[in-house]
């Protein structure tokens, strides 16, 4: 139990070895095949968490544009739902990075 509740909770440098080993991987991925859909989603996923909205917003324009010409024809549950995903992260606004300064309303 109690590493499941740690896992939760990692140190910063924990985080930040996870998410560049994702990202490492996501771009190995997509140097392999760059116009797959499920990976520039989720490599948009993974920037959108990181706050990064301007290449979040890039891999989902992307991977909408894989899509365009071919709505729903021979799709699958897989490639539908990564078209919402896409849609939807560019609908999101990216969380504030982590080691940003909280700001202050007037």
């Amino acid at each position: 139990m109690l590493g499941k509740i740690a896992a939760l909770f990692k140190p910063p440098v924990a985080r930040e070895r996870d998410f560049y080993r994702r990202l490492l991987e996501l771009n190995a991925d997509l140097e392999r095949a760059p116009n797959s859909l499920c990976q520039l989603v989720l490599r948009g996923e993974l920037y959108l968490a990181r706050g990064e909205q301007q290449r979040a917003d890039a891999d989902f324009r992307a991977a909408l544009a894989c899509t365009e010409g071919s709505e729903g024809r021979g799709w699958g549950i897989l490639e539908q739902v990564m078209r919402d995903r896409a849609w939807r992260g560019l609908q999101t606004p990216a969380r504030p990075p982590r080691h940003a300064a909280p700001t202050q309303e007037s």
